[in-house]
């Protein structure tokens, strides 16, 4: 039934903005644009969207939309004559299958590149679960499969001409999954040559499996979790210290730590929640007393600040989804689910609460997204995409508006 409300709706984007997309992205460039660095995480429940002079590009129902910032239109990417943009049809530009649904995108030098998941047959006609990185112009006139990766993909971030990736790796069963054995790879965007190892966790430290999960790069520095199980079978583990995680500062360039922050210290754990200001935001949830406290840093982890302290409800089992940009932090409580209403708190970096908004009682489902720019905050719920104006968070006491996207 959503392919065919996805079919009509694309259909219906032909008609109204397809001679608009002929043209709209053609002068668009990339080149000394603002740092979104904190748009470039991805996941299950995330809005992929990447912003550039003029307007944003959004992944959303296994296609590619540009967005206009100035009326806000929405047309699907692809220049190509006469096509319809249908599910159906591969050879249209705009559209992406990836087998689990899930893609990551980075606009980078003018270009747009697209992480996928698919059946890619060996020499021997043997098909295999592969991660594709296809790459487009902004206009959407063109699109082709950048390079196919040996190893599943977790995700991708473009540096400095490199594309670095931590890999998912196989188990005993012969199934994937992250955080197992796994490491952190770069490429180069322009040349042929082969896969460099940054950090290994092949067999790091000698543990049953070992991995980790890229959180974010910036400025030569990368922010990972590390997870390490000190035994071969997890399920037949005593005591706490049968599985570990890390967050690590690691340098880009030699791959060495800069700082260690062990999650499993007692009862309190260390998490990475974005950069702030030119600042490290991370905090520390103390399971025992039910707090989660947020501390801004230096890059380097050095010299944290206290801001302020969430405390949770007794039935909460998980952290708040606390989110920022350059200027604010935010802070979502969706994942508290004795909480009778949602709300997003606001809070500047000096640790000052500036307000609290509530989600209006028809989009409790929709979930504040990391992804988004100096305008809006961006959000999916069921394949539609949505955006609130920024400014609506600083209305305190006020209730939140969404604006329909897709």
């Amino acid at each position: 039934m959503k392919k065919y409300v996805a079919l009509i709706f694309v259909i219906i984007l032909l008609f109204c903005g397809c001679n608009e997309n002929n043209n709209v992205t053609k002068k668009l460039t990339n080149d000394n644009l603002p740092d979104y660095q904190y748009m470039f995480s991805g996941g299950s429940r995330m809005t992929s969207i990447q912003k550039t002079q003029g307007g944003y590009y959004v992944l959303s129902g296994d296609f590619i939309y540009y967005i206009d910032e100035k009326n806000m239109n929405t047309v699907p990417l692809c220049n190509k004559t006469n096509c319809m943009h249908t599910l159906d049809d591969k050879n249209c530009n705009a559209h992406f299958e990836s087998l689990d649904g899930t893609y990551n995108m980075q606009v980078y030098k003018d270009k747009i590149y697209i992480l996928s998941k698919e059946l890619v047959e060996d020499k021997d006609g043997i098909a295999n679960y592969k991660s594709v990185l296809y790459r487009l112009s902004l206009d959407g006139s063109e699109k082709d499969k950048f390079y196919t990766f040996e190893k599943l993909i977790y995700s991708f971030y473009i540096v400095d001409n490199y594309i670095f990736y931590d890999t998912m790796s196989e188990d005993k069963e012969g199934s994937y999954e992250s955080n197992i054995n796994n490491s952190i790879y770069k490429k180069s965007l322009d040349g042929n040559d082969s896969p460099k190892l940054v950090v290994n966790y092949s067999d790091y430290k000698g543990h049953y499996k070992y991995g980790c999960t890229i959180k974010n790069i910036y400025k030569g520095k990368l922010y990972v979790y590390e997870c390490y199980q000190t035994v071969e079978n997890i399920e037949e583990a005593k005591g706490e210290e049968a599985k570990q995680w890390n967050f690590v500062i690691i340098d880009l360039k030699n791959g060495k730590r800069i700082k260690e922050l062990q999650m499993n210290n007692n009862s309190e754990e260390n998490y990475f929640a974005g950069i702030c200001h030119d600042k490290l935001l991370r905090s520390v949830i103390n399971n025992k007393k039910k707090t989660e406290t947020f501390y801004l840093s230096n890059l380097d982890g050095s010299n944290p600040k206290k801001l302020f302290v969430q405390k949770m409800n007794k039935d909460a089992t998980v952290k708040y989804e606390v989110i920022c940009d350059d200027k604010y932090i935010y802070s979502d409580n969706v994942n508290d689910k004795s909480a009778k209403k949602r709300w997003v708190e606001v809070y500047n970096t000096s640790g000052e609460k500036l307000s609290r908004v509530y989600y209006p009682d028809e989009n409790t489902g929709i979930h504040l997204s990391v992804q988004g720019d100096d305008n809006y905050f961006w959000f999916e719920n069921d394949g539609v995409v949505f955006v609130i104006e920024k400014t609506q968070f600083l209305n305190n006491n006020g209730k939140l508006e969404f604006k329909q996207i897709t």
